[in-house]
């Protein structure tokens, strides 16, 4: 996991999308983002899933969708803080809340 300082504006933005995504759909799988998923991206969600599994993650969900890709978003706590982790098809972005 890419780790990005909380104060640049990538960051901000990746915060603001998984407050705006829980506000407005509250926790959605893939499923519910595209209705049939492809085995692809069922794949990528089962590896999301595999990822917020591994850290004790907590309200997994799917941020943004296009027809090709997906970003997830999940929180997760490490040494007592709170962190946001972004999943992009590249990068897995580890914030601190």
């Amino acid at each position: 996991m890419t780790k990005l300082n909380a104060g640049t504006q990538r960051a901000q933005g990746f915060i603001s999308a998984y407050k705006y995504s829980l506000l407005n759909h509250g926790t959605r799988n893939v499923w519910e983002a595209y209705g049939k998923p492809s085995p692809a991206k069922q794949d990528a969600w089962r590896d999301c899933c595999q990822l917020c599994a591994k850290h004790n993650g907590e309200n997994l969900t799917v941020v943004g969708v296009t027809c090709h890709i997906f970003t997830a978003a999940f929180t997760f706590k490490e040494n007592g803080r709170k962190f946001l982790c972004y999943i992009t098809p590249c990068n897995d972005y580890k914030i601190a809340l």
